[in-house]
């Protein structure tokens, strides 16, 4: 594999010497020490830990004309430290190579541009409920006058060729359609989007509780609106986010199955966010609100995303309410400064609060806190070492121990690490 990697990317470059094409090549290095205690946050028992982990991430961008663009994504060891040299979590070094991004754009002479391959998707408007990720995508993308336009097909599952059994190579595949809109009110930029998604059963009719689901299959309708702006020393961001998931499950399905945990067949969930900051100088004060709903008819909770948060647990290593590391079916407050000492020195902190909107389930009633902080010091143009940690409590939820046990008392969790970063 990086034999292959080497003599593709001389290959590329050599092209490019022969047709003048253009290179933009970016990328960094960092390696990290931890400290972690209670990993899972709600433990009564817990134990802690050290480790190394480090990342090589970088990006090529090939320009063959004015018009058309390839962008690469790829990381090298992105991993903890385990067995050295070569065996690298199952894999060899000189295997362990992923391309996370690999997509092509052509502008029309109209300005309309065309955009396919493995691009970043899951993202929109602010950090709330976004989960940054490679997925295949087909977009087009314009301006008018009064803003910006795109339509976007994205393919989350594909069975094509492969169907067999009971699958139905176009109804069981995976599809979501997305319409966007960018303008500007004044000072304020706005943003929408509109979201219709549907997934098909890949399983060939699963079995649950004995009975066969012909289609268990769900579509999504819903979307998003958010804004962002400055006014002298002020700035806001804010977003609202809306989705109804639609749940077809086959007729025959058999009585007392429920479609969702709470029975139901759709959901509404929702989510909402505001936050509003103010900068003097180096010194910058925020304070934040989020709220994702929780639909006690379905049982199902809004995610405010992986990619969203003030500090350094929540997002970052775990997650509050039950779903992955992110807010699930919370309402989240944040009070957090930033502190630019110098070119080279700054510090950050922040206080978080939040409560579950759960009503059943291990989360039904859980609260917490977090307290957050960080040091970044720059060594030179682009090395940077950054010291950072979380401290924080939960309680009040109906956690079950390895016995079978209630629990609403956990130990408290904490997280320190200092990092190492060369950017290029």
């Amino acid at each position: 594999m990086k034999k292959l990697f080497i003599v593709t990317l001389a290959v590329l470059f050599f092209a490019g010497a022969a047709y003048a094409v253009d290179y933009d090549y970016t990328g960094m290095l960092n390696t990290r020490g931890s400290y972690i205690d209670n990993s899972g946050s709600i433990s009564d028992d817990s134990e802690d830990y050290m480790y190394y982990d480090m990342e090589f991430d970088s990006t090529l961008i090939i320009r063959p004309s004015d018009q058309s663009f390839i962008r690469l994504n790829w990381e090298i060891h992105d991993e903890n430290f385990d067995q050295s040299p070569t065996d690298s979590q199952d894999k060899t070094g000189d295997d362990n190579i992923a391309f996370k991004r690999a997509w092509g754009r052509y502008t029309w002479d109209n300005g309309i541009s065309t955009s396919f391959g493995l691009m970043t998707g899951g993202a929109f408007g602010t950090a709330f409920g976004d989960n940054a990720n490679g997925l295949y995508r087909v977009r087009v993308d314009g301006k008018a006058d009064i803003g910006a336009w795109g339509v976007i097909l994205e393919k989350r599952g594909e069975e094509g060729p492969n169907a067999s059994g009971d699958w139905d190579a176009e109804k069981d595949d995976s599809d979501f359609y997305y319409a966007y809109f960018l303008t500007k009110a004044g000072d304020v930029n706005l943003q929408f989007l509109g979201i219709y998604g549907y997934n098909g059963d890949l399983s060939g009719g699963a079995i649950q509780g004995g009975f066969e689901f012909e289609d268990p299959d769900n579509k999504v309708y819903g979307g998003l609106a958010a804004a962002n702006g400055a006014f002298g020393a002020f700035g806001f961001e804010a977003e609202a986010g809306y989705q109804r998931v639609k749940f077809e499950w086959s007729e025959d399905a058999g009585a007392g199955i429920p479609d969702t945990p709470g029975g139901e067949d759709e959901a509404d969930l929702y989510g909402l966010y505001g936050n509003v900051w103010m900068t003097m100088d180096a010194f910058k004060i925020g304070g934040l609100v989020a709220y994702s709903s929780w639909d006690k008819d379905a049982g199902v909770g809004y995610g405010m995303g992986e990619d969203f948060g003030p500090g350094f647990w929540v997002m970052d290593w775990d997650g509050f309410g039950g779903g992955n590391a992110e807010y699930f079916a919370t309402t989240l407050v944040a009070l957090y400064a930033d502190y630019a000492v110098s070119d080279a020195l700054s510090f950050y902190g922040a206080v978080e609060y939040m409560s579950s909107n759960a009503d059943d389930g291990e989360w039904d009633g859980a609260e917490g806190y977090i307290l957050d902080a960080s040091l970044s010091y720059k060594i030179a143009d682009n090395v940077k070492y950054s010291i950072a940690g979380a401290y924080g409590k939960y309680k009040d939820g109906k956690w079950i121990d390895d016995d079978g046990d209630e629990y609403d008392d956990p130990d408290a969790f904490a997280r320190v690490y200092h990092k190492i970063q060369i950017n290029f």
